[in-house]
């Protein structure tokens, strides 16, 4: 999803949807609404997937995210080090994992079962199927079975802008990282579009969130296209190395 990668956590289906005070520009729709018309339908989905490849060789502003997940959080790992990738959609980004660090394994989940099968089909062109491996899950169910295991790595890569409220996330993020793990964090900050959901204004709002449950940022970009004459937002995305405290 990403495309950015798919949402893969549905923790705002268990609570009615409402508007939030930071809702100051576009409307977004419910994420229930989003999860059966974006993310269940494999008409839209799987077309969006193999589009969505595309975006990390293409789009400006991905030029950076790119270099900074390859330099300073996949070159970071230590030997033989689990990482997984929450909302891995069309597992991309854990497949360049794969093929820059061959002692390392990877696991990504997403709660869409078409992007889970794009990734699959990826995957079994790659030559990395040994090492990494996808399935349809949600980030509640997996928390709730994986019986404490830390990674040293995580991956949360264009995903908290299609949450209700991403600070779950975060938390998930914190208890699932392993003391000396690292995580590559992006989001899409005054980005609208059909599946965003929460809306960032400013950088430092999911900074502050990955402070909240002690996280610290060791380094972040953040890049937009050039912005269209008149208008009010400027969409970017931004992205950052975390680790605890």
């Amino acid at each position: 999803m990403q495309h950015e990668a798919t949402p893969g956590i549905a923790w705002a289906l268990q609570r009615p949807s409402k508007p939030t005070s930071r809702q100051a520009g576009y409307a977004p729709q419910a994420l229930t609404d989003v999860v059966s018309e974006v993310y269940e339908d494999e008409g839209y989905m799987v077309p969006h997937m193999w589009a969505a490849i595309l975006i990390y060789p293409f789009w400006p502003s991905m030029v950076k995210h790119i270099a900074l997940y390859r330099n300073d959080f996949l070159r970071s790992l230590p030997p033989q080090a689990r990482v997984m990738e929450l909302a891995s959609g069309h597992g991309v980004l854990s497949l360049l994992g794969a093929e820059e660090r061959p002692n390392v394994q990877l696991e990504g989940i997403d709660i869409s079962p078409p992007a889970v099968a794009v990734a699959n089909r990826v995957l079994g062109a790659s030559g990395h199927g040994g090492r990494v491996k996808f399935a349809v899950e949600d980030i509640v169910a997996f928390e709730r079975e994986n019986k404490g295991d830390k990674y040293q790595g995580i991956i949360a890569a264009m995903l908290a802008e299609h949450l209700e409220d991403p600070r779950p996330l975060f938390r998930s993020i914190s208890r699932l990282l392993d003391k000396d793990g690292l995580v590559f964090f992006s989001t899409a900050i005054e980005s609208a579009q059909k599946d965003h959901i929460y809306e960032f204004n400013y950088e430092s709002q999911p900074l502050r969130m990955a402070e909240e449950v002690g996280l610290r940022a060791t380094r972040l970009v953040s890049d937009a296209s050039a912005p269209l004459l008149g208008t009010r937002f400027l969409p970017r995305a931004t992205a950052m190395i975390l680790r605890h405290r």
